[in-house]
């Protein structure tokens, strides 16, 4: 009898869900008919589709599917943009997760298509588990369907949707809160799988959207000690109950995340990114405190009255990162709720507390009003000094999870209105009420997608060579959120590497560390060139001035840079066209708007490292200081250095570093194209020559060789009177393949 009575009941849950979805894949089709028809429609071959950051994306995904078909890290840096120095995206906000759900999707369809289906996914995915998450707070089945479309369809999504897709992956927040009250509500028996899930649930933020886990972490410690000084006892009690089960979350956590927290780690450690936001950026990024009745632009009823604001008002902020408006029906029923909320559950006070102090966040460090910011300090200010999270710069993305609790605080003022003070002969029209308000206020048209022509015939050509070199594309840029070098609109090239295969000098990340930046200007291909090509440059010409072309020519040898793309019909394209002849390359074929060029790069092998020879200095990735005047070495300077070198054989037996410790013995990990080949103790006590066996299979062309010490030093603590305050790792005179 029992066995059928649940039967029976999950029959109707699995009914009633079903229709939950019908109902929110509809309204997906009705505010995304643009991405759903990129999601069926296949691009043909010669056309890259865009929507937004769409082609960031899809790099990130397919490259961790590569990697996990190839059996490495998932989250392994790709050396195949911004070479040599390559990219390490695991701290990034690029939803890497999505190359996992690609293994399944791939096989069906392309790569636009797959990111497509996951957005969409995840817009249905996140009204339906607010739906189940609702259900088990007890609201009834019809306020929790509106509730959840209110959540799911919420203008932050909708304003994302087309630039940003990881940021429509609301059920990031849901599936652990889901997981939450299961664990502390079903028997002990039961709790182990419980713990399990909630730690899965835990971890995908991690790998979907950093921002996310950011403020997941800083929700659940803000929300338990709110809740702990309304209910301390319960808090108490649910904690004693539960913390071996929440200590297997955590640990199911760490475990899946563990390949992650190696490259993350690698990041932290080694000091590959900037530590900390800079201040006028978070600035630029908080949001006014008007925004929250200022809505999206992509609504119609609304685009003339946003443009209108914008246009006339420049103290009124209209930009992307500061959209922070959570909709007339979220608005009204707060309000309602504020009203109310002495008849309401006691329960939601934390959760409405901590709602707030969310929404007080996007407001960044100082409160911005009409464009005037006011020297009072909020708690944002706080995050560029906490580790990890300092780096989050876009104080406006916090609005998500004021809008996720208020969601859940607002579900039950619903109830409570439907239940107690309407007369069942109002409640229909009100029903239709609210949803016509939905639909208004919360439906956008999204701008179609841009479309680029691509050169086919010449990344097919480049894709059979035998050797990966470095393709130079004209236009490039190397550019993240905030700063760019180079062409500001070649933010898909990160993608068309998947298509020829070489290697390329652009990136389009969500963060560029500042000091290379600062490089790039001195780099001597990309320097002139990346200003040459800049829209901001009035006469490309007259660059040519500041060319020093012996040394752009040592770099081309160096690298093995044997072919350039140009796009033919860009202001500056006569100009690099002059260049490539000046530098001697050759046109090997035309399609359409791109001429393939090259150049007979006549370096042989580089297998050694000679500290004093300068033509050498181009093989230098990372962590290496100039050469001074009168030294015979260079110093190795950070945590991690790096060095490339470019191999005509394979025959080599062994690693050879000639170095000494600057005060103690160094220890030294050596790694060959990202494999551990052994440890070296570096002595203080004047150079020492080293050897390790190659015990690792080498590669015909670029060897990546990485060298990661154990401590740095710095002489101006070392050395009275020295101003030197560089962390110092190692004094090397020489490494070598031999």
């Amino acid at each position: 009898m029992q066995v059928r009575v649940y039967n029976e009941r999950m029959k109707k849950t699995i009914i009633e869900y079903a229709l939950v979805f019908v109902v929110i894949w509809g309204i997906s089709v009705l505010f995304y008919p643009t991405i759903w028809r990129q999601m069926i429609v296949s691009a043909p071959a010669d056309e890259l589709m865009i929507q937004g950051e769409s082609p960031v994306y899809e790099f990130v995904a397919e490259t961790v599917r590569q990697n996990i078909l190839a059996g490495k890290n998932p989250f392994a840096e790709t050396r195949q943009v911004l070479y040599p120095l390559g990219w390490q995206f695991a701290l990034d906000d690029v939803a890497p997760i999505n190359g996992f759900y690609f293994l399944f999707l791939r096989p069906f369809l392309n790569i636009h298509q797959s990111l497509m289906m996951i957005v969409l996914g995840s817009v249905i995915a996140s009204g339906l588990t607010m739906y189940i998450l609702l259900k088990q707070l007890k609201i009834e089945s019809l306020v929790a369907l509106l509730s959840s479309l209110i959540f799911g369809f919420t203008p932050f999504v909708s304003e994302r949707i087309g630039a940003h897709p990881t940021y429509v992956a609301l059920y990031l927040f849901t599936l652990p809160a889901i997981f939450w009250l299961r664990l502390i509500s079903v028997p002990l028996s039961n709790k182990v799988w419980s713990a399990v899930w909630l730690g899965i649930s835990m971890a995908l933020p991690f790998v979907t959207n950093l921002y996310f886990a950011v403020m997941l972490a800083i929700m659940i410690l803000v929300f338990l000690a709110v809740y702990g000084l309304f209910f301390p006892k319960k808090t108490k009690n649910v904690i004693l109950v539960n913390w071996q089960y929440l200590l297997l979350s955590i640990f199911t956590m760490l475990i899946v995340l563990s390949p992650w927290i190696k490259e993350a780690g690698s990041i932290i450690i080694f000091g590959i990114m900037d530590k900390a936001s800079d201040w006028k950026d978070i600035l630029a990024y908080s949001a006014d405190l008007t925004n929250i009745f200022i809505p999206s632009h992509f609504n119609p009823l609304y685009l003339e009255m946003v443009s209108k604001l914008g246009n006339n008002y420049a103290y009124i902020r209209t930009t992307f990162e500061t959209f922070i408006y959570p909709g007339i029906l979220l608005i009204v029923f707060t309000g309602a709720y504020l009203y109310l909320s002495k008849r309401l559950s006691p329960h939601l006070k934390p959760i409405f507390i901590t709602a707030i102090l969310f929404l007080i966040m996007t407001f960044g460090p100082y409160l911005q009003i009409l464009g005037l910011t006011y020297k009072i300090p909020l708690p944002y200010i706080l995050i560029p000094y906490i580790p990890f999270i300092q780096m989050a710069r876009a104080p406006g993305r916090f609005v998500v999870v004021f809008i996720f609790l208020t969601t859940i605080v607002v579900a039950h003022t619903l109830q409570y209105l439907m239940k107690r003070k309407l007369a069942l002969r109002w409640q229909i029209p009100i029903w239709g009420l609210i949803l016509g308000v939905f639909l208004l206020d919360q439906r956008v048209v999204l701008s179609p997608p841009t479309t680029v022509t691509l050169p086919t015939t010449i990344y097919e050509y480049l894709a059979k060579q035998p050797q990966a070199t470095p393709l130079l594309e004209i236009p490039f840029s190397i550019r993240d959120s905030i700063k760019y070098y180079g062409y500001i609109h070649s933010f898909y090239s990160s993608y068309v590497t998947l298509l020829h295969r070489q290697p390329i000098f652009g990136v389009y990340a969500g963060r560029v560390p500042n000091h290379i930046f600062t490089d790039i200007t001195k780099n001597p291909i990309i320097g002139p060139i990346g200003k040459m090509i800049d829209l901001e440059t009035t006469d490309p010409s007259a660059v040519f001035a500041e060319i020093n072309y012996p040394e752009m020519e040592k770099m081309i040898d160096a690298y093995r840079m044997r072919y350039t793309i140009v796009k033919n019909d860009e202001r500056f394209s006569p100009a690099v066209e002059l260049l490539m002849t000046k530098l001697k390359f050759e046109k090997k074929m035309t399609e359409g708007l791109y001429t393939l060029w090259y150049r007979d790069s006549p370096i042989g092998e580089t297998a050694f490292f000679a500290v004093d020879d300068e033509s050498q200095q181009f093989t230098l990735i990372r962590g290496w200081s100039k050469r001074e005047e009168g030294e015979s070495g260079r110093w190795a300077v950070g945590r991690k250095s790096e060095l490339l070198f470019w191999l005509d054989s394979t025959d080599k037996k062994q690693f050879i570093l000639e170095a000494e410790s600057i005060v103690k013995p160094q220890k030294v990990q050596v790694f060959v194209n990202n494999k551990i080949i052994g440890k070296i103790t570096v002595s203080g006590n004047g150079y020492s020559r080293h050897s390790l066996p190659l015990s690792i299979e080498l590669s015909p062309g670029k060897n990546i060789v990485t060298l990661q010490f154990e401590s740095t030093h710095q002489l101006s603590k070392l050395m009275p009177g020295s101003q030197d305050q560089r962390p110092l790792a190692l004094h090397v005179k020489y490494i070598g393949l031999e």
